[in-house]
């Protein structure tokens, strides 16, 4: 379906983009949002999920990046996951 999320319907469409580590479109129009990262609980688990989560190759570095950053803003240690 175009123009839908993959996230769920739980987090709702209120969540924007930034709270997300992995944001596309693929080829067929649908819009992709995973591995939530708005609060500390869930940049533990996109840590922790990282290495399991399907994504294209060529974003992989850029989430990494995104968990990165949020890890350093609530303070988590990350040493040694550079991506």
């Amino acid at each position: 379906m175009a123009g839908t999320t993959s996230h769920g319907d739980y987090l709702g469409s209120a969540r924007p983009d930034s709270d997300f580590a992995l944001v596309y479109t693929t080829k067929q129009g649908v819009r992709v949002r995973k591995l939530p990262i708005y609060d500390r609980a869930h940049v533990r688990n996109a840590l922790a999920r990282f290495s399991q989560t399907d994504m294209p190759s060529d974003k992989r570095k850029e989430a990494m990046a995104r968990i990165l950053a949020r890890a350093k803003k609530f303070e988590i240690e990350a040493a040694g996951l550079e991506g």
